[in-house]
């Protein structure tokens, strides 16, 4: 399965450490068949938000170092070419599907309730990760 995560659910992850670090750490796993992949405008919208979450102390700086060489190692890095514009609201929203395409991804994990709206996009299911967390197999 080929997986998009949207920049709030590595900070969901990285910040409360609960069932959503949880789904990210199967999804991480080797072994689980995932696919994870992730584009250079996903990543710096990461590390944008994520700075401020270090500076409150909301997130722990090690957790992120952690996360990034993480994700370096295990996630695909995809540059997307295909432009949309399908979330008026808030633009930054159609890098993630933009990530999408270009990944060929079978699903988009997020918690943005503009990309939630859309249900799917060109046939990829756009699910929030409580729902995401029943199609995952259970160790």
């Amino acid at each position: 399965m080929r997986i998009i995560f949207d920049a709030n659910v590595y900070i969901a992850a990285l910040a409360k450490q609960g069932m959503v670090y949880g789904l990210l750490q199967t999804v991480l796993d080797k072994k689980s068949g995932f696919l994870l992949f992730i584009s250079p405008d996903l990543i710096y919208e990461f590390q944008r938000k994520v700075g401020n979450l270090e500076k409150n102390k909301i997130v722990r700086p090690e957790d992120v170092a952690w996360l990034f060489s993480t994700l370096d190692k295990t996630a695909t890095l995809v540059n997307p070419t295909e432009k949309v514009s399908i979330v008026k609201a808030d633009p930054d929203d159609n890098k993630v599907l933009e990530c999408a395409i270009a990944a060929d991804a079978n699903i988009i994990i997020t918690m943005d309730k503009d990309l939630l709206r859309l249900k799917t996009f060109r046939n990829i299911p756009i699910v929030h990760p409580n729902t995401f967390k029943y199609i995952i197999p259970r160790k």
